[in-house]
């Protein structure tokens, strides 16, 4: 079973993945949802808690990576578990993905001194897909927000 959750905020989405990618209906779940975000300039897939992955999986990656990479867009693998890590290693596609280790955690940084205000949902995208997605409020605006990855302290 696989769940997601998206996380957005200016030009860059995070989808955090929860569960096993591997053949059946969270791929084409999983698919979608990231199919979802092309309007942004960067995606990260959060594969800290991905317990497993097989070659539907892998194979689906591949195909997310060919299509907003066609698009211009990026995807990256933020944090992979280890057991992902390994088969990503095992199959070379380490070499082909912008990997980010354990250790990484997505980082969201308000300039000017202004705080974020707190996550709200927003309707899930597509619908019936029991993936909710979280959207950053409109009030702080898109030159006062800074994106990055840093190590965990």
């Amino acid at each position: 079973m696989l769940s997601a959750s998206v996380e957005r905020v200016g030009n860059t989405s995070v989808v955090h993945c929860v569960g096993q990618i591997v053949v059946g209906e969270g791929l084409s779940a999983l698919r979608d949802t990231v199919l979802c975000e092309l309007d942004k300039h960067t995606i990260f897939l959060d594969l800290s808690r991905v317990d497993r992955i097989d070659a539907g999986g892998l194979g689906l990656l591949v195909f997310l990576h060919t299509s907003v990479n066609g698009l211009g867009t990026a995807l990256k693998l933020l944090s992979p578990s280890a057991q992902v890590t390994e088969v990503l290693k095992l199959t070379k596609l380490d070499s082909v993905f912008t990997l980010y280790p354990a250790g990484y955690r997505f980082r969201v940084a308000a300039l000017g001194g202004r705080a974020l205000r707190s996550l709200r949902l927003t309707p899930s995208c597509p619908e019936d897909s029991g993936i909710t997605q979280v959207d950053h409020p409109q009030r702080v605006q898109r030159g006062d927000i800074r994106v990055g990855l840093a190590a965990k302290a």
